[in-house]
């Protein structure tokens, strides 16, 4: 009876080490880099185990091509590790992630790229050839066109039209530097304000062909015109 209760005992510690004991395997790192507008640049890292769950206790680190280091730190609010970080010119950062359940650390190299200035709206104009810039009121019945310029090249621009109480009536993207808006969409007698958003994207804002994604948003002056 003693072997026997010997046997059983040491058959549980080998079951419980082999389903408790943490294993090497590989984690799941996505990597963000995103500025609106300013010097600031919020860094976000999400590390998960093959569960899904957030590995918590990694070191995780950036070091940009000025070999400036910054260590990051998990952030139980948002749930991943981040940061931010004074990028002045276009960058290249390098995020380190070490962790017991990798089997060697990983190395992700992340590009950043700035706009230098924000979109100048050229020309607003209908297709009868009413252009707000040489005052005239444009005709809700016929198509909208409007153009812009930036001395950036692929860039995504988001436009934006508002009303009078500042609720977006029309919303549109492209990588052109100019946009159809269809006949009717607006309405007669009514002013509205349209402004040009651009985006410099590097990586796959996705994560589908690449783990990490870069963006600096900046956006054009608003413009009012008046639709009769």
């Amino acid at each position: 009876m003693k072997y026997l209760v010997n046997f059983v005992i040491i058959c549980m510690f080998l079951f419980s080490c082999s389903n408790n004991c943490y294993k090497k395997e590989d984690i799941r790192i996505r990597i963000s880099l995103e500025s609106i507008d300013s010097d600031e640049v919020e860094i976000r890292v999400f590390a998960e185990n093959q569960d899904g769950n957030a590995i918590t206790g990694a070191f995780v680190s950036l070091k940009s091509s000025q070999n400036q280091f910054k260590r990051i730190y998990f952030d139980t609010n948002e749930w991943c590790y981040k940061t931010e970080l004074t990028v002045l010119n276009n960058e290249s950062f390098t995020i380190y992630v070490d962790s017991v359940l990798l089997t060697e650390a990983k190395e992700i190299c992340v590009p950043y790229s700035r706009l230098e200035a924000p979109s100048t709206i050229t020309n607003i104009t209908d297709e009868l050839g009413n252009s707000i810039f040489t005052g005239n009121t444009l005709s809700a019945e016929k198509n909208i066109q409007i153009s812009w310029e930036l001395q950036e090249e692929d860039v995504v621009y988001c436009v934006r039209i508002k009303d009078s109480f500042s609720s977006i009536v029309y919303e549109a993207s492209t990588e052109e530097k100019s946009i159809i808006i269809p006949a009717n969409t607006l309405k007669n007698g009514k002013y509205y304000y349209v402004y040009v958003q651009a985006q410099k994207i590097l990586g796959d804002i996705q994560y589908k062909d690449e783990m990490y994604y870069s963006v600096f948003t900046n956006e054009s002056s608003q413009v009012e015109f008046r639709v009769d």
